[in-house]
């Protein structure tokens, strides 16, 4: 992957992060001392938010985020490598989220009746989705993707798992965001839960499959 590549993509995720300081910015001053937000998914967890992390925790979770994804392409060891379009497109769908999620936590702090359960179910039903999507075009790398022995060690296992891969994402993320319609938000969790475990480990199956398969011709 070219520098200019990770250079537009930090730029931008610069300027998504710029975006929510102008929002926090903006909050801190209608924002009360002390004030909370419960953080609840049904009857799943539990808690709530602090000033600071309505304000902060995101943006900050962000600049991370960011730095992660310019630094990770420089560990890359293998000669295909990540594919530049398709790692920038998710991380910039990545901080995208993030940035409505923080609106969402301001919203709520500022006390607007904002449903936040089903907002974040979209979001992350809206994650699966693109990832399903481009995780097929991943090329074998080191560091992102369905990373088996059996994905590894064969470019045939590593193209159908991920192919694969990507049609069960794409699933799981529809059915996350039709889970609005679903008036139970703790089934919804247990849903998200067990279809992203159930999914790594069919495909994790699925990998070793298909190349038990090309050992025997």
């Amino acid at each position: 992957m070219t520098g200019r590549k990770i250079g537009a993509g930090f730029g931008l995720s610069l300027v998504v992060i710029a975006a929510m300081a102008g929002m926090s910015l903006w909050a801190s001053a209608r924002l009360p001392a002390g004030t909370r937000i419960p953080v609840q998914f049904g009857e799943v967890g539990g808690g709530a938010a602090t000033r600071f992390q309505i304000l902060y925790l995101v943006p900050l979770i962000g600049l991370g985020a960011a730095a992660v994804f310019a630094v990770l392409p420089r560990f890359e060891s293998t000669r295909v490598g990540l594919m530049g379009r398709t790692y920038v497109a998710m991380w910039m769908v990545l901080m995208l989220l993030l940035g409505v999620v923080h609106a969402v936590m301001l919203f709520s702090g500022l006390g607007r009746e904002v449903n936040t359960t089903t907002i974040v179910l979209v979001l992350v039903g809206v994650l699966f989705v693109v990832v399903g999507t481009f995780l097929p075009r991943l090329k074998r790398n080191t560091s992102m993707g369905l990373r088996t022995p059996w994905t590894m060690a064969s470019d045939l296992s590593w193209s159908r798992t991920h192919r694969f891969a990507g049609r069960l994402f794409v699933v799981l993320g529809v059915v996350m965001m039709l889970g609005v319609f679903i008036d139970n938000t703790s089934i919804m969790m247990w849903i998200v839960v067990a279809g992203s475990i159930g999914t790594f480990f069919v495909s994790l199956v699925y990998s070793y499959v298909v190349w038990r398969s090309e050992q025997r011709g």
